[in-house]
């Protein structure tokens, strides 16, 4: 309970700003001494500070709280079939350096080489130490499966299907004991965009991402849906006008071949 009264709080302060320990109480329903305790331990872990005090209205000035940006900073990773994309970013969300990395890898431990390696450099261009890093995210066309270690319906990247690979790539990710998560780029789209974006405050999203390949990442009440083998956004072979002669399971779907006016 402790714990995820901090998280409350310090969504708070993430989501809307700075604020007094009233006004915390107020937004997230927890009581005043609830809410003092959790900003307590937060600063105690560096991930608020105090910003000054509030004269606003009669009494004792109150202190102003805020989440701390550079308390750690995270990487977002895109897997492109043509460009491997990093980002480093504080807490904030505030982009503190980028890295464009053209994917000419022929193989699915030469893409894992090459992601890690730009990585590294983007996080050493932010001016970053390894151990500063608190979590990865990295986006990858198709369907992760962290049981299997396979990542299912990515024909567009050679060996991506390969058995195990899913496990290399967070294995050499996860630097300094970070946490790395790997997901499907169009859904990591689709999150973004409704916690940032276009789709803030939107509770059914259908969001298409269009590239190499073609994508779907789809909200529902505002959870990510995934369904039930976790490929409901695979929308790539969905049927779209004459089924093209000879297509076989691993060639681009239907409706992939027409957008990208391929006649076979």
């Amino acid at each position: 309970m402790r714990a995820l009264n901090q998280r409350l709080v310090l969504d708070r302060l993430r989501t809307h700003g700075e604020a007094t320990r009233p006004r915390i109480a107020a937004d997230t329903g927890l009581s005043k001494p609830t809410v003092g305790q959790a900003l307590l331990d937060l600063e105690q872990h560096g991930l608020v500070r105090a910003t000054g005090r509030s004269l606003a209205g009669p009494g004792r000035a109150a202190v102003v709280y805020q989440a701390a940006p550079d308390a750690g900073h995270v990487v977002g990773v895109d897997i492109g079939r043509r460009v491997i994309r990093v980002a480093v970013a504080d807490l904030e969300g505030s982009i503190v350096a980028r890295l464009d990395e053209p994917n000419r890898c022929r193989s699915a431990s030469a893409l894992v080489r090459t992601v890690s390696d730009a990585v590294d450099r983007a996080v050493a261009s932010a001016g970053l130490a390894p151990h500063e890093v608190v979590a990865t995210v990295v986006g990858t066309p198709g369907v992760p499966d962290p049981a299997t270690g396979t990542v299912h319906r990515a024909p567009n990247l050679p060996g991506w299907e390969r058995r195990g690979v899913l496990h290399e790539l967070v294995s050499a990710l996860a630097v300094a004991g970070s946490d790395v998560v790997v997901e499907n780029d169009a859904n990591l789209c689709a999150v973004g965009e409704h916690a940032l974006g276009a789709a803030l405050g939107v509770d059914v999203l259908v969001c298409l991402t269009v590239g190499t390949g073609i994508g779907m990442g789809l909200l529902v009440a505002g959870r990510l849906f995934r369904g039930a083998h976790g490929a409901a956004g695979e929308i790539a072979d969905l049927p779209y006008g004459p089924m093209p002669s000879g297509a076989g399971a691993r060639r681009p779907g239907p409706m992939e071949t027409a957008a990208a006016g391929r006649v076979d």
